[in-house]
C-alpha cells in the first residue's frame, strides 16, 4: 500500500495486483482515500481473495483502480477454482473521487449485485454449510465508520445483513 501511496504512476489496473500487508497489519479506509487523491480521482477497490483447498486456506488482499466510476466489480465466487480448491473474492473497500457525487441510480445494494448472491447461494451453501449464506460488499459511506454488509433477504437499495450477522 505505501509503494502505492509513494508512486503516482503505480495503478494496479483492472486486473487488480495483490498486496503485501504484514502480519498483524492493516489496510486503513484512510489508505484508500489517500490514493485516491494522490493519483489524480482514480477509483480503487480493495477486494479480499480467500482460497479453500482442503485444509488449507490462504486470504490475500487485491487492489483494483480505474477512472472515476469504471471499475468492473470482481465479486467472485468459484466452488471448483483450479487445485480442487474453491476461491471467494469480495470488495470490502471502494473509493471516489472528491467530492462524492449523489446520484440515485447507485443504489446499493444494486439489483444486479443481489441477483449474483442468489445465483451463487446453492453453491455457497453445499461448500459453507446449509445455515451459511453468502453476503456482499461493505459499503463506505460519507463518514470512513459506516459500514454495511449485506445479505440475500435485501432489496435494491436496501440493505439487509445475512442472518446471524450484526450490522457494524
Amino acid at each position: 500500500m505505501q509503494e502505492l501511496l509513494a508512486d503516482a504512476t503505480c495503478i494496479p489496473g483492472s486486473q487488480g495486483a495483490y498486496l503485501r500487508v504484514q502480519p498483524g497489519g492493516a489496510i486503513r479506509f484512510s489508505d484508500l482515500s489517500q490514493l485516491t487523491m494522490n493519483h489524480n480521482g482514480a477509483e480503487f477497490m480493495l477486494s479480499r481473495e480467500v482460497v479453500r483447498n482442503g485444509n488449507q486456506v490462504t486470504r490475500r488482499w487485491r487492489i483494483y483502480s480505474g477512472t472515476p466510476d469504471q471499475i468492473p466489480p470482481p465479486m467472485f465466487f468459484d466452488p471448483n477454482a483450479p487445485g480442487g480448491g474453491t476461491r471467494i473474492e469480495r470488495i470490502v473497500g471502494h473509493t471516489h473521487p472528491r467530492p462524492i457525487p449523489y446520484d440515485p441510480k447507485y443504489t446499493q445494494p444494486s439489483a444486479a449485485d443481489l441477483s449474483y448472491l442468489r445465483r451463487i447461494d446453492g453453491d455457497w451453501r453445499r461448500v459453507y454449510g446449509p445455515q451459511s449464506e453468502p453476503f456482499g460488499r461493505i459499503i463506505w459511506g460519507l463518514n470512513p465508520g459506516e459500514t454495511t454488509i449485506y445479505g440475500i433477504g435485501s432489496t435494491p437499495g436496501n440493505a439487509v445483513p445475512p442472518g446471524g450477522l450484526r450490522r457494524p
